[in-house]
Protein backbone atom coordinates (compact mmCIF):
# COMPACT_ATOMS: atom_id res chain seq x y z
CA UNK A 1 0.00 0.00 0.00
CA UNK A 2 1.27 3.44 -0.95
CA UNK A 3 1.40 6.03 1.82
CA UNK A 4 0.23 9.11 -0.14
CA UNK A 5 -0.98 10.19 -3.57
CA UNK A 6 -1.05 13.90 -4.26
CA UNK A 7 -3.33 15.15 -7.02
CA UNK A 8 -1.61 18.36 -8.04
CA UNK A 9 -3.58 19.16 -11.20
CA UNK A 10 -6.51 18.16 -13.39
CA UNK A 11 -4.00 16.35 -15.59
CA UNK A 12 -2.83 14.26 -12.61
CA UNK A 13 -6.45 13.34 -11.83
CA UNK A 14 -7.05 12.33 -15.47
CA UNK A 15 -3.95 10.11 -15.43
CA UNK A 16 -5.18 8.46 -12.21
CA UNK A 17 -8.67 7.99 -13.63
CA UNK A 18 -7.24 6.30 -16.70
CA UNK A 19 -5.05 4.04 -14.61
CA UNK A 20 -7.79 3.34 -12.02
CA UNK A 21 -11.14 3.73 -13.85
CA UNK A 22 -13.03 2.67 -10.74
CA UNK A 23 -12.64 6.17 -9.27
CA UNK A 24 -15.01 7.45 -11.95
CA UNK A 25 -17.62 5.01 -10.67
CA UNK A 26 -17.93 7.03 -7.47
CA UNK A 27 -21.11 9.05 -7.81
CA UNK A 28 -19.52 12.35 -6.76
CA UNK A 29 -16.86 11.98 -9.47
CA UNK A 30 -19.13 10.72 -12.24
CA UNK A 31 -19.43 14.26 -13.65
CA UNK A 32 -15.72 14.08 -14.47
CA UNK A 33 -16.06 10.88 -16.51
CA UNK A 34 -16.42 12.69 -19.85
CA UNK A 35 -13.46 14.92 -19.06
CA UNK A 36 -11.24 11.97 -18.16
CA UNK A 37 -12.13 10.01 -21.27
CA UNK A 38 -12.09 12.93 -23.75
CA UNK A 39 -8.95 14.77 -22.60
CA UNK A 40 -5.79 14.10 -24.61
CA UNK A 41 -3.24 11.75 -23.10
CA UNK A 42 -0.52 13.21 -20.89
CA UNK A 43 2.34 14.88 -22.69
CA UNK A 44 5.53 12.85 -22.98
CA UNK A 45 8.86 14.14 -21.70
CA UNK A 46 10.74 16.11 -24.32
CA UNK A 47 7.65 17.20 -26.20
CA UNK A 48 6.87 20.72 -27.37
CA UNK A 49 6.56 22.95 -24.28
CA UNK A 50 4.04 25.29 -25.91
CA UNK A 51 1.75 22.31 -26.60
CA UNK A 52 2.10 21.19 -23.00
CA UNK A 53 1.27 24.70 -21.73
CA UNK A 54 -1.77 24.92 -24.02
CA UNK A 55 -3.07 21.60 -22.72
CA UNK A 56 -2.64 22.76 -19.11
CA UNK A 57 -4.54 25.97 -19.89
CA UNK A 58 -7.30 24.03 -21.65
CA UNK A 59 -7.72 21.71 -18.65
CA UNK A 60 -7.57 24.57 -16.14
CA UNK A 61 -11.11 25.63 -17.05
CA UNK A 62 -12.28 22.36 -15.46
CA UNK A 63 -10.63 23.12 -12.13
CA UNK A 64 -13.84 24.42 -10.47
CA UNK A 65 -15.70 21.26 -11.57
CA UNK A 66 -12.89 19.07 -10.19
CA UNK A 67 -12.78 20.98 -6.90
CA UNK A 68 -16.56 20.75 -6.49
CA UNK A 69 -16.56 17.03 -7.23
CA UNK A 70 -13.77 16.34 -4.73
CA UNK A 71 -15.53 18.45 -2.08
CA UNK A 72 -18.72 16.42 -2.60
CA UNK A 73 -17.10 13.07 -1.80
CA UNK A 74 -18.84 11.42 1.13
CA UNK A 75 -16.81 9.72 3.86
CA UNK A 76 -17.63 6.32 2.29
CA UNK A 77 -16.57 7.56 -1.17
CA UNK A 78 -13.31 8.86 0.27
CA UNK A 79 -12.59 5.43 1.72
CA UNK A 80 -13.52 3.80 -1.60
CA UNK A 81 -11.29 6.26 -3.47
CA UNK A 82 -8.34 5.32 -1.25
CA UNK A 83 -9.13 1.63 -1.59
CA UNK A 84 -9.28 1.80 -5.40
CA UNK A 85 -5.90 3.56 -5.48
CA UNK A 86 -4.52 1.31 -2.72
CA UNK A 87 -3.26 4.30 -0.71
CA UNK A 88 -3.53 5.45 2.89
CA UNK A 89 -3.97 9.15 2.11
CA UNK A 90 -5.09 11.26 -0.87
CA UNK A 91 -4.28 14.96 -1.07
CA UNK A 92 -5.45 17.53 -3.61
CA UNK A 93 -5.34 21.29 -3.97
CA UNK A 94 -8.32 23.64 -3.97
CA UNK A 95 -8.62 27.41 -4.30
CA UNK A 96 -10.39 29.08 -1.42
CA UNK A 97 -12.70 32.06 -1.90
CA UNK A 98 -9.69 34.41 -1.56
CA UNK A 99 -7.88 32.70 -4.43
CA UNK A 100 -5.34 31.01 -2.15
CA UNK A 101 -4.48 27.41 -3.01
CA UNK A 102 -4.91 25.09 -0.04
CA UNK A 103 -4.00 21.45 0.34
CA UNK A 104 -6.80 19.10 1.43
CA UNK A 105 -6.22 15.51 2.43
CA UNK A 106 -8.37 12.57 3.42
Amino acid sequence: MIELIQISSIDTFIELARKFPGVLGLSSLSALKDLATAAPAAAKAGCNCSARAKKANDLAVYRPMFEAAMAMLSPDEKESFKSILNVKKVCYFIKDNKGQIKKHCF
